[in-house]
């Protein structure tokens, strides 16, 4: 069987060989040569734009992050984000909303079939379109040492005259006798709240990755340590001023994340 299409294209080609050149030839004799040189030529710019592409490519994307910066500094920036974003299946409307929304606030999210992009401060997030489920972790209170969701431990030490806190911040000191018996870790959620080391004062945690200046990507990657409904730990961040230790501490629960 033969497909129409290829009967319909074969059809073009020799209505424009057979009589649309000749007519033009009554025009412009050397038409054929200026049509050559012309087919040259665009095939000349396709070299050089799709070179322009190539090193666009190398150059704004690290990973799957976007540079809006390096992307501002091209020749129109609006048509290099379109062929940077299309092999990713976003279309020419979408890749001009995501062009438009860049000089507003971050947070905008823009999908294709399979990816997400996502506008941030000073880059485009892109990752692939997966249903995100709300895993908690539990471990007991009690010395050891984990790799899930990433490699931390615990130790447990009777508190004494010789103790002294090691100053970072992948490390957590807790007044155990206040915590439950099993703990938690879990992504945030809004709503979420703690009251951070030093002050009196609760504050969602929504509202310290604000005043933190938190990335989008951050935000999403953080996590929180909990026991019972109360967060302890934001971890690698700040601990829970309520479970602090004290001059009244007996077991201080020592939490480590390790790179």
């Amino acid at each position: 069987m033969t497909d129409s299409t290829n009967l319909s294209d074969a059809y073009t080609r020799n209505f424009i060989r057979l009589r649309v050149l000749p007519l033009l030839e009554e025009i412009n004799p050397s038409v054929r040569q200026t049509l050559s040189r012309t087919a040259d030529h665009l095939s000349a710019a396709e070299t050089i734009y799709l070179s322009v592409l190539e090193k666009a490519r190398q150059e704004l994307w690290v990973k799957d992050k976007l540079s809006i910066e390096k992307l501002m500094q091209y020749p129109s920036p609006e048509t290099i984000l379109y062929e940077l974003l299309q092999p990713f299946g976003f279309s020419r409307q979408v890749a001009s909303d995501v062009f438009r929304s860049l000089e507003g606030e971050s947070g905008k999210v823009f999908y294709s079939d399979s990816y997400r992009l996502v506008k941030d401060r000073e880059y485009l997030l892109l990752s692939k379109r997966e249903q995100i489920l709300p895993i908690t972790y539990t471990y007991p209170l009690e010395a050891g040492q984990w790799q899930e969701p990433f490699s931390f431990s615990f130790e447990m030490i009777q508190k004494d005259a010789d103790f002294a806190f090691q100053v970072s911040k992948d490390i957590a000191y807790f007044d155990a006798d206040k915590l439950d018996s099993v703990l938690q870790l879990r992504r945030w959620q809004q709503g979420d709240w703690f009251i951070p080391f030093g002050m009196k004062g609760r504050k969602k945690v929504s509202d310290y990755f604000s005043d933190h200046k938190f990335t989008l990507e951050q935000k999403e990657n953080a996590w929180l340590l909990c026991s019972g409904q109360s967060v302890i730990w934001l971890v690698g961040e700040r601990s829970d001023n309520r479970f602090r230790v004290s001059a009244d501490t007996k077991r201080i629960l020592i939490v480590k994340k390790f790179a």
